[in-house]
């Protein structure tokens, strides 16, 4: 047997600083995955507090570590001693840590881990492993929340007392909607206007510019799309100064009239390069046409 589970000095003054959570927590040691030295480090942190709020404290310490959320209140467990054996409380306390501490938290801002069904993947197979109740729906929405970035969990839904899948499946088309609105934004900023093809290279932009700026109100989508037209076509002294001073009511109005600015552009170069064409054989040796005999 340890000596961690003699009745050493040390441990005679653990029991009296941490009472009736100590046998618990000394029972962490039949799983396994928790090492001994895990065990003694937690005592020790635990019997190192002080002062009235040292029950809160406690609860605090488990419900980080053993699992890190969801897992039930110190009251619980002094609560439901005499009933529940503590092998059974401590299975639920301790086996829902190990695949869900390794999955990644989701930040709708990371390129790693936009994929909303992934994590939610990820996550249900963690429950799985880790042996998480099908039917425990308030520990796995607070441990799907939990896993949320802070800045995610500001466009998320607070835990409430719906079932999983209710929780889960707003979250689908709300982060589905922003991924693809963070994706756009990122080709959009990156996109660069193909000068050979101008005219489907502008439509393509229209599409980006769309997805990209959905969040923003009419004018303030205006704005961006003449800073990105503007910054194109610098060099073009008259298309700039036409976006410059648009006037209309909406970002298609806009590509609509570059796009015509365009082709009207390249309609007269044509007619000039057909009109040169013309004058050249008409002066050249070897590009006019024969004499028809009679």
């Amino acid at each position: 047997m340890s000596n961690l589970y003699k009745e050493t000095e040390t441990h005679k003054i653990l029991v009296s600083k941490v009472s009736g959570i100590l046998p618990v927590l000394l029972q962490l040691k039949r799983f396994e995955h928790i090492s001994e030295v895990t065990v003694t480090k937690v005592v020790e942190e635990i019997a190192s507090y002080r002062g009235s709020n040292t029950q809160k404290k406690i609860e605090d310490y488990l419900n980080l570590h053993y699992p890190r959320i969801g897992s039930p209140t110190l009251e619980d467990y002094n609560s439901e001693a005499s009933d529940i054996p503590a092998e059974k409380t401590l299975v639920k306390m301790a086996e829902t840590s190990i695949y869900i501490e390794k999955v990644t938290e989701f930040d709708h801002y990371n390129s790693d881990t936009k994929t909303f069904d992934d994590f939610i993947w990820k996550i249900d197979t963690a429950f799985e492993l880790d042996r998480v109740d099908d039917g425990d729906d308030h520990r796995k929405i607070r441990i799907l929340y939990m896993k949320l970035k802070d800045s995610t969990k500001r466009i998320a839904a607070r835990p409430g007392n719906q079932s999983y899948q209710e929780y889960v499946e707003p979250f689908r088309e709300i982060f589905s909607t922003l991924v693809n609105s963070m994706t756009a934004v990122e080709r959009y900023s990156l996109y660069q206007i193909d000068m050979d093809n101008q005219i489907e290279s502008l439509k393509q932009l229209e599409k980006l510019h769309e997805l990209a700026t959905s969040h923003l109100d009419i004018p303030q989508q205006i704005g961006s799309l003449k800073l990105k037209l503007s910054d194109t076509y610098a060099a073009n002294f008259n298309l700039w100064v036409k976006i410059r001073d648009f006037s209309g009511n909406t970002p298609n109005e806009l590509i609509l009239e570059v796009i015509v600015f365009i082709k009207s552009r390249q309609e007269r170069l044509n007619i000039l390069k057909a009109a040169k064409k013309k004058a050249k054989s008409n002066t050249d040796p070897k590009l006019r046409k024969p004499a028809i005999k009679c």
